[in-house]
């Protein structure tokens, strides 16, 4: 390591030592790749000659996160997270409150974003309050990159730590119901969102460079894409597979697959709905009783499209009958809980006053 950047991280070292709040003057405003155990996904990780994290303690239960990456001849800070524990708890007193931990069942493009939500939630996890899981701090695979560190940042026994990006709930539904949480789409719009996403274009689950697999026709796509949702919520394995060239190779999926996914849903804490974005946010607090925040009305991973709903003529009539079905038990249980829990536009209206500091 060259002596400037040796004395930089000794200062650093000292600083945190010390108990002193501090800021890196000179870290780069944008992480080219992001943090993982050994880098090993994106390629620009894979070809990382060194990394290092150091975990620092500071004063009182300050933590400073400290990843460094050198890829040839130049080094990246890539993030520094600042971490107080929160003094303010999570009110798990009331009966009606969901049980921990809390368990993301992320379906692709339902929104990444909703992770910022769970990681502010008081007492999960030691992060700085402007902290975003997003590309700017943990590169394009972010995601992927988030899930290596979540146990060194989170405590899971509030919220557990995804072991795959997507993965499937299979035989794990008994263990993880009254505990999941998760965004729905409407699954038209969701086809249509991946298919422009060139992410779902990838030869291989979280390489974040290499576009290898030729774009079939979207009626096609559709075709392939069609009840991964049903899948991911009564299959096994890896519903990252979910990818380009990997969809012709998921096993079919069947209206029974639906039904049993349908009955999977109530088992649910929370359903949030992603054309529903800020509702959403407010049905979450209200469940939990936190407050709102300005970081849960940002999307981190926003689409190519300017528009808030894609035209679904280019289906040419294709509609996803099994994740369908299983769309429309979401919306059954968010507008019960809707009522359940008094939320309403109207309502909602202190919890945007919170996220602006009102």
């Amino acid at each position: 390591m060259a002596p400037r950047r040796g004395a930089w991280l000794l200062a650093l070292g000292l600083a945190a030592y010390q108990g002193f709040a501090f800021l890196a003057p000179t870290v780069p405003s944008r992480a080219p790749t992001g943090l993982a155990r050994g880098f090993g996904r994106c390629p620009q990780q894979r070809a990382a000659s060194a990394t290092q994290r150091q975990l620092v303690p500071g004063a009182g239960e300050a933590l400073a996160t400290i990843l460094v990456s050198e890829m040839g001849d130049k080094t990246f800070f890539l993030t520094m997270v600042l971490a107080m524990r929160k003094s303010r708890r999570l009110d798990v007193s009331r009966n009606d409150r969901p049980a921990l931990p809390l368990a993301w069942v992320h379906f692709p493009k339902c929104g990444s974003s909703f992770l910022n939500m769970l990681i502010h939630q008081p007492d999960f996890c030691d992060v700085a309050p402007g902290f975003s899981v997003d590309e700017d701090n943990f590169g394009t695979c972010f995601s992927f990159n988030f899930n290596d560190v979540c146990e060194d940042l989170c405590d899971t026994q509030r919220l557990r730590c995804q072991p795959v990006v997507h993965e499937c709930i299979g035989s794990q539904y008994t263990e993880l119901k009254g505990h999941m949480v998760g965004m729905f789409r409407q699954p038209e719009q969701r086809i249509l969102s991946a298919y422009h996403d060139e992410q779902h274009n990838w030869l291989v689950e979280g390489d974040c460079e290499e576009k290898a697999a030729p774009k079939p026709a979207l009626p096609i796509f559709a075709e392939l894409f069609g009840g991964t949702v049903t899948y991911q919520l009564t299959g096994e394995g890896y519903a990252g597979d979910h990818k380009l060239p990997l969809l012709p190779d998921l096993p079919v999926r069947t209206r029974a697959m639906a039904e049993e996914a349908v009955r999977r849903v109530s088992g649910f804490a929370f359903v949030g709905i992603t054309d529903e974005w800020d509702l959403s946010v407010c049905l979450f607090h209200a469940t939990f009783g936190t407050k709102c925040r300005a970081l849960d009305f940002l999307d981190v991973r926003p689409g190519t499209s300017e528009a808030e709903v894609y035209d679904t003529a280019p289906l040419r009539g294709y509609r996803d009958e099994l994740d369908g079905m299983v769309y429309q038990e979401a919306l059954r249980i968010f507008q019960a809980n809707l009522l359940k829990y008094n939320v309403s536009m109207d309502s909602c209206q202190r919890c945007f006053n919170e996220a602006q500091g009102v």
